[in-house]
């Protein structure tokens, strides 16, 4: 019993592990400040919608951080969207960082959507006008994600930095590879 309990231990050790080497994360800090038509990575393929994307050095306080952030073309059109196309299977987590300097309330979204345009997650948080920064946007599947838009509203819609972007696998994927594993272990014994 104390051997099936210690390779239990294990493998939820090794779980952990396997899961936090798959996540995914860029704060952007290994771009040249400029402007983007998109940004690519071998995971993620990030545009927008209304126009060019800016690596900026414009950080306006927590949860942006490091010396890089990214800005959309500032249209104030309630339709500008961010759009980050997943470009790996089995993403089931999705977080960004949203955040403006002390100007107006900012309503921020987060809308995650399937391989076929369908809704299956969303968030949203309120930037208050007193803030310089701004909070963290998540959303958890059970399906695969194959897209996000993420973005502001009115009043000033399309006018918030983006940091910190986040993506992560879903983890019962993980934990039945490592179920088969431990199957093959007790088979050997």
């Amino acid at each position: 019993m104390k051997k099936l309990i210690a390779i239990c231990l294990i493998c939820a050790i090794m779980l952990s592990l396997l899961n936090h080497a798959q996540a995914y994360w860029t704060g952007f800090e290994d771009l040249n400040y400029g402007s983007y038509s998109s940004i690519v990575y071998p995971w993620v393929k990030f545009t927008n919608n209304m126009g060019n994307l800016l690596v900026t050095n414009d950080i306006p306080g927590p949860e942006l951080s490091g010396t890089h952030s990214v800005l959309g073309p500032v249209t104030h059109d309630i339709a500008e969207r961010y759009i980050a196309n997943i470009l790996v299977p089995g993403i089931n987590f999705v977080s960004v960082v949203m955040g403006d300097y002390d100007a107006d309330d900012d309503p921020l979204y987060l809308e995650a959507y399937n391989a076929t345009g369908q809704l299956i997650g969303s968030d949203y948080k309120l930037l208050a006008k007193d803030i310089f920064g701004g909070p963290k946007l998540s959303v958890s599947t059970l399906e695969d994600i194959a897209y996000v838009h993420f973005y502001s509203g009115r009043p000033y819609p399309g006018s918030v930095f983006f940091d910190n972007f986040t993506a992560i696998p879903e983890p019962a994927t993980i934990a039945m590879l490592s179920l088969g594993a431990l199957s093959l272990i007790r088979r050997k014994k």
